[in-house]
């Protein structure tokens, strides 16, 4: 360090007091980092931890019952490397873990859970955003079909957003991986709105083609919270509505979202994630003249709907009343 240079040149007898100077800094950056809590839910704790350049979230899971399945399945989610799908590291090996819990590391999000984002009153973002989110997740489902995982449990708490506001699928809690040879057990898991309504029936019956299928229709329900600003409830579910609108454009993007997970449509003829990317690829090419990147208003007090909403419905009079009842 500089400071110690100058002041050891002339001066002696400053060297003890200098190299203990020096012992305590390098025992300073030797301890383990600080667990910064950011959040929860059923299946564990999360935290950030502080001074890692790319930063890091770990969270604490619940040892299972068969170590060797768990040791397996963390070696698989290590293995998935794609722009879209939160990436799983291995321990840092200067951070001491000594909670009494399994810990997975993983890249940290910086703007957090997509459900925070859609729920962020000083949060502004448009149609073309949402069709690039749309993309993102899709992106995201292909690669997993492309390694034979679902992931079974996609929401906007396990979709993640990063500092540029790009999305990031995570939170393989529940995941399933196909492989030859190994009998496919198929169980009634996930979150329960997002859960096609073929899960629900007998789910024996059920093929890989269709547990892929399932995620399709998890989707469509997160976009449609993304378009609505919305919660899922048991209303809105059944009919998976949105206002009416003259744009053309903007009702493909609709369309798309109902053929997901309308569940008045039978899982053989639901979009597959490939015709969902296809079908958004075009759509992000008519939506050029509106800001893609999501903005803050600090003194917005009010959840707003995405910017050109207004040229999604026939007249101003349906925009005001929709704006209306988003900020009750």
């Amino acid at each position: 360090m500089k400071w110690f240079e100058r002041f050891r040149e002339g001066n002696e007898n400053l060297d003890g007091e200098i190299e203990e100077e020096e012992r305590e800094v390098d025992r300073d950056e030797r301890k383990s980092p600080q667990m910064i809590p950011i959040g929860g839910g059923s299946y564990g704790n999360a935290f950030r931890l502080e001074n890692y350049e790319p930063p890091i979230a770990m969270k604490e899971v619940n040892y299972s019952s068969n170590l060797v399945d768990q040791s397996n399945e963390m070696k698989i989610l290590k293995e998935l490397v794609h722009e879209n799908i939160v990436r799983y590291i291995d321990q840092p090996i200067d951070f001491d873990y000594n909670g009494e819990k399994f810990p997975i590391f993983m890249e940290y999000c910086e703007e957090g859970s997509l459900r925070n984002v859609i729920a962020d009153v000083t949060l502004n973002y448009s149609v073309s955003t949402i069709i690039k989110w749309a993309k993102e997740i899709f992106n995201a489902l292909i690669y997993l079909k492309g390694e034979r995982i679902a992931h079974r449990d996609v929401k906007p708490g396990n979709i993640f957003v990063t500092r540029d506001f790009e999305l990031k699928l995570g939170d393989f809690g529940v995941f399933t991986r196909f492989e030859n040879g190994k009998e496919m057990r198929i169980e009634e898991i996930g979150t329960r709105f997002y859960m096609a309504p073929e899960l629900n029936g007998d789910i024996t019956k059920l093929t890989e083609e269709d547990i892929y299928q399932c995620d399709i229709y998890a989707s469509g329900l997160v976009l449609w919270e993304i378009v609505t600003r919305d919660t899922l409830s048991s209303s809105s579910l059944s009919t998976l509505q949105f206002p009416s609108t003259t744009s053309t454009d903007v009702r493909q993007l609709l369309d798309l979202i109902q053929r997901c997970s309308s569940p008045n449509i039978s899982i053989k003829k639901r979009a597959t994630v490939e015709e969902a990317m296809r079908e958004t690829k075009l759509l992000i090419e008519r939506f050029t003249n509106f800001i893609e990147k999501p903005y803050r208003n600090r003194n917005q007090k009010h959840l707003m709907i995405p910017d050109a909403a207004c040229a999604l419905f026939p007249n101003q009079l349906i925009c005001a009343l929709i704006k209306e009842k988003l900020l009750m």
